[in-house]
């Protein structure tokens, strides 16, 4: 009896990036379910019909339009079919451009909790979940390290608010760190920081609450519970939290816990379990993979055989 077949759908030649949901989706499924389905990456610009028929289709926004492009005509997605959207929080065009395309599909899991009853208006239909980001344990291992700065950041500068942040929190702490990091090198930076600052885009709970926690950093992050934090992490226990756009608390919260090492480092730890046991893309994996089975687009029986084995306060290899 043959496996069912998924296609996963994401442009590699757009996003030009070695790391994101698309590949580390496709990792879990090759790694936890082969022996079950028969996984297909296509790009959108490829043709379904050259690659014979799918029993279901994974869609995932990749950070850039990852979508079949409007000089595609008559493009339509195959279906049944998923679709992961992010980033619909940057501009109102990345908005638009993903609420339009979003129409097209049969679920849809929404990484911001905020953008759930907007998408279910633009689709016109319910089959709308909250899927947050996660991150990859053997991109980010748990691990120790000797503290080399206070505070950090790890991170793209291309917003203004963010470029403030940073610079009264750098002056504040002139011990501190800031690059753009992947993988294992910024695992690694994140374990050399006392405090790991974060500020968010127009209030997205963005990778790096999942990405620096997985890894054993100590997250300081703007108060998001209003759009969902609170659900993900226990704030105080697992993840420390300031009033947004409140540098000055910020700042205070930073001192503190830089000179709190035992508290900090708890915390840190706390953080970093809750991260490997609830928000690794392999569970999210088994997230979209019942949602699709409660909805009837997708039931194969499958479950994992063969698990990602992780030990929390271990090195895992990245591979």
């Amino acid at each position: 009896m043959s496996k069912p077949r998924i296609a996963i759908w994401y442009d590699t030649e757009v996003s030009r990036r070695s790391d994101g949901a698309p590949l580390y989706v496709k990792q879990v499924f090759l790694r936890e379910y082969a022996d079950q389905v028969e996984l297909v990456h296509l790009a959108p610009r490829a043709s379904a019909k050259d690659y014979g028929t799918f029993d279901f289709n994974i869609w995932i926004d990749a950070g850039e339009d990852c979508f079949p492009h409007s000089e595609w005509p008559g493009y339509v997605c195959p279906k049944p079919n998923f679709y992961w959207i992010s980033d619909m929080h940057v501009n109102s065009n990345a908005w638009t451009y993903r609420a339009e395309k979003a129409k097209q599909f049969d679920l849809i899991g929404c990484c911001y909790q905020q953008h759930m009853d907007p998408i279910k208006q633009a689709v016109g239909h319910d089959n709308v979940f909250w899927l947050p980001p996660a991150a990859e344990p053997l991109a980010y291992p748990y691990g120790k390290a000797l503290k080399k700065y206070d505070v950090g950041f790890i991170g793209h500068l291309s917003d203004p608010g963010r470029i403030g942040f940073l610079d009264t929190m750098f002056k504040a702490f002139p011990t501190s760190f800031w690059a753009v990091r992947r993988f294992g090198e910024a695992a690694a930076a994140y374990q050399e920081m006392k405090v790991v600052t974060n500020y968010t885009l127009n209030f997205d709970i963005n990778m790096r609450h999942f990405e620096a926690t997985c890894c054993g950093g100590f997250l300081l992050t703007p108060d998001l519970r209003e759009f969902g934090l609170g659900e993900l992490f226990d704030i105080g226990k697992e993840i420390v939290v300031y009033p947004s756009f409140n540098h000055d608390a910020a700042i205070e919260l930073a001192r503190y816990y830089v000179a709190h090492d035992a508290e900090r480092e708890a915390i840190a730890d706390a953080g970093s379990r809750r991260t490997q046991r609830t928000h690794t893309y392999s569970q999210r994996v088994k997230t979209i993979l019942q949602h699709a089975k409660d909805l009837g687009l997708f039931d194969a029986g499958v479950s994992k055989t063969t698990p990602l084995q992780t030990t929390h306060l271990q090195k895992v290899v990245v591979l």
